[in-house]
């Protein structure tokens, strides 16, 4: 018995007096990402209308000045005006100090002769110092896909 207990014994005061004490130092990486659980659909039926919005959330201490983020919308077998009006003109949204979601509103339209299609947003540049999607290597929120399929 003393055999099995004293090697055991032996390598866990090994890992314990291989411990130290750190500190962990806080995660402090601000970005700006889509938030799919507060946006509207990434599907949407051909023959259905649909006013939908996209959010855009600003993970970040409280900014003393606005934050404007651009964005791109591309479209893939889907026409604006046909398919999908936007909600706005310009690209950017800014947010003011306080705000930290912004919307994309899109107005989904009826095409009985549409095809599968889809619509990405991507957010490209923020005049701040934040991450644009998530912190890591995949960006990942950093783009919304919508698909306008057909039933």
């Amino acid at each position: 018995m003393n055999r099995i207990l004293l090697p055991l014994f032996s390598a866990c005061l090994f890992l314990v007096a291989g411990c130290k004490d750190t500190t962990i130092e806080p995660f402090e990486a601000f970005y700006v990402a889509f938030n799919p659980d507060a946006s509207g659909p990434d599907r949407v039926n051909c023959n259905g209308t649909l006013s939908a919005l996209y959010t855009v959330h600003l993970c970040s201490t409280l900014p003393s000045e606005p934050v404007h983020v651009t964005y791109s919308v591309t479209a893939d077998g889907l026409t604006e005006g046909v398919d999908y009006k936007l909600g706005s003109s310009g690209r950017t949204l800014t947010f003011m100090p306080g705000i930290f979601d912004q919307r994309i509103a899109i107005d989904w339209l009826p095409n009985a002769l549409a095809r599968d299609g889809t619509l990405t947003l991507r957010l490209e540049t923020v005049d701040a110092d934040l991450l644009l999607g998530y912190p890591g290597p995949s960006q990942k929120n950093r783009t919304f896909v919508i698909t306008k399929y057909k039933p």
